[in-house]
């Protein structure tokens, strides 16, 4: 069967659990592996406020309070 050219097969489907229960599920046609990593790392959700909004990028870390540019 097929759905707007993608063959249903073809068409990956990710769950989001929240303590233990399927909150949601979305279908994604196309997953990249960094993503995946991402998601199945039992990642925190965190709303990005302020400043926060334009300057946290890929590599910070989060100290359960701040965000912390990488240390080189």
């Amino acid at each position: 069967m097929t759905t707007r050219g993608f063959e249903l097969s073809e068409i990956r489907r990710i769950v989001f659990v929240v303590d233990g229960e399927v909150a949601f599920k979305i279908p994604v046609q196309t997953i990249f592996e960094q993503m995946v990593a991402a998601m199945s790392s039992d990642p925190k959700v965190i709303k990005l406020s302020n400043n926060d909004k334009l300057s946290v990028v890929e590599g910070w870390t989060y100290d359960g309070e701040n965000f912390l540019e990488p240390v080189e």
